[in-house]
């Protein structure tokens, strides 16, 4: 899957780590440490990874692959089927109730109404109100660094805006503890300007505590502010990653 990105993208509190590693694919997953570890372009501000992607006429086709070379000594494990579990995002935004897919109209958050992600060919759905399934299966592990399967995913009743899910990884071995949870991120037809201002609020959500700052700082680094044009972001993204750990 090839991910189209709109032009002009601000993230605020980035962290890049370069390594030469390509992010060629979605989430990158490994196993690190006794859990799965998802690996996307860019980090939010708390740390929180994200992964942006597009509608396409109400449709994306999220995709998954395993990193080509293990980090850290291991691999996902032979055999294991690899699923995705959504999570409650209230805490994040200090909602009193549950909201499990929400929405940025490209000026603030609102409330996503009757909006859905339907996972094609399942009865999975996701709405605000939360998910049918946990764990769903996303594809199986044939061999070493051998992981690479789709969701496609439909989005009804939806609106022109930002759609987000925050999610993790899972691994039906029982020895494999899941990742943590990064979140996903769909624009459906938002334009530069309101795009860019989604990111910047969640990021703004996503603020860490002054020593937190301070820990990132020491091994990562900081950006505050950076602006990505449509090819730079393409260059960065084929030459570094960031690691949820």
């Amino acid at each position: 899957m090839i991910s189209r990105k709109v032009g002009s993208l601000v993230i605020l509190g980035l962290i890049v780590a370069c390594t030469g590693q390509a992010i060629a694919h979605g989430p990158e997953l490994d196993y690190q440490g006794g859990r799965v570890v998802a690996f996307t372009s860019s980090l939010l501000g708390d740390g929180t990874a994200i992964y942006e992607d597009e509608f396409a006429f109400g449709f994306t086709n999220l995709g998954w692959q395993a990193l080509p070379t293990a980090l850290g000594g291991g691999h996902l494990t032979i055999g294991s089927t690899i699923g995705l579990t959504v999570h409650d995002s209230a805490p994040k935004f200090k909602l009193a109730t549950p909201q499990f897919l929400f929405f940025h109209d490209g000026t603030s958050f609102a409330d996503p109404g009757s909006a859905s992600l339907r996972i094609l060919g399942t009865t999975a759905t996701m709405s605000k109100g939360g998910a049918n399934f946990s764990d769903l299966p996303i594809g199986d592990v044939f061999g070493p660094d051998d992981f690479h399967d789709h969701l496609g995913v439909l989005l009804q009743n939806g609106s022109v805006g930002v759609y987000g899910l925050l999610v993790s990884n899972t691994s039906t071995d029982p020895a494999v503890a899941d990742s943590q949870p990064y979140y996903l991120v769909i624009n459906n037809d938002l334009g530069p300007a309101g795009y860019s201002k989604a990111l910047a609020d969640l990021n703004a959500t996503s603020i860490p505590e002054a020593s937190t700052v301070g820990m990132l700082g020491t091994g990562l680094g900081v950006v505050g502010l950076v602006r990505f044009g449509r090819l730079l972001f393409s260059r960065l993204r084929s030459n570094s990653f960031a690691q949820v750990a």
